[in-house]
């Protein structure tokens, strides 16, 4: 999901974008044919099943506000899908991305980017390193403001703060997450170790609950003071969302606690 205040303005305030990933090594190796081609000019996603037996039908068109090819770069995506979106954000509007596709299609890729480096100064950079890049280049227009962290984990109905050396799940709801548990930051380093301790605690949660599905929530809260509203306190917030896998409970033949997790 991604806004602009202009298009905030106009009426619009949600947008899609589709990503196809590149073909995996072992569909490569398997020489598997692509049944997803994407036209970045005309924003058009064409799916073309007919070497499967199974569908005979014609291929299908579906159009979007934004694709984005097996070729698109991670900062072509943010520039087009995400950018105008912290725009929005710092003019005093909340935003929210949300990242949804089946396991392995690149959802944690394109929020946290690829630790590992292709050389020693080339990194895939993700989206919350380009937000985070943005909001503090722009931070400095505001005499006074407040940045403050907050990452979250949803599973089994159950949310529990990444950054806490607490264990336990939190008592509340998903709409009390930028109120109550954050905690302040002066530096993208800063974030980046919270991230870190954040993950580790993340597949630990999930170890110790066993569980197969959980959404991650990424927040970033901003407040500065106007002026011109006699100093009110003006708080907006910035949530990335790297949603559970997504998948068909029939094709995948759930049941107990993986029917219970993808409900």
């Amino acid at each position: 999901m991604e806004t602009s205040s202009q298009e905030i303005e106009d009426g619009v305030n949600i947008a899609t974008a589709v990503r196809i990933r590149p073909m995996h090594a072992a569909e490569v190796v398997n020489e598997l044919p692509s049944s997803i081609s994407g036209c970045t000019t005309s924003n058009r996603v064409i799916c073309d099943m007919s070497h499967n037996s199974i569908y005979s039908n014609s291929p299908k068109v579906f159009g979007y506000d934004h694709v984005f090819d097996e070729y698109s770069s991670q900062e072509e995506v943010y520039t087009q899908a995400v950018a105008s979106l912290v725009d929005s954000f710092l003019d005093g509007y909340n935003s929210t991305v949300f990242c949804y596709g089946e396991g392995g299609s690149g959802k944690t890729y394109t929020l946290l980017g690829d630790d590992c480096y292709s050389s020693k100064d080339q990194r895939d950079t993700g989206m919350i390193d380009y937000c985070l890049q943005q909001v503090f280049n722009e931070i400095v227009r505001f005499e006074e403001c407040q940045l403050e962290l907050g990452y979250f984990m949803i599973c089994n109905e159950k949310i529990y703060d990444l950054i806490s050396s607490k264990d336990e799940a939190l008592t509340g709801n998903v709409k009390d997450l930028s109120k109550r548990w954050k905690y302040e930051i002066n530096s993208i380093e800063e974030v980046n170790e919270l991230i870190d301790k954040g993950n580790l605690k993340y597949w630990k949660i999930r170890e110790k609950k066993c569980a197969t599905k959980a959404h991650k929530i990424f927040q970033i809260t901003l407040t500065t003071k106007v002026i011109s509203a006699e100093l009110a306190l003006i708080p907006r917030t910035l949530s990335l969302v790297d949603m559970a896998d997504s998948s068909r409970i029939s094709k995948a033949s759930a049941c107990g606690q993986t029917l219970k997790e993808a409900v």
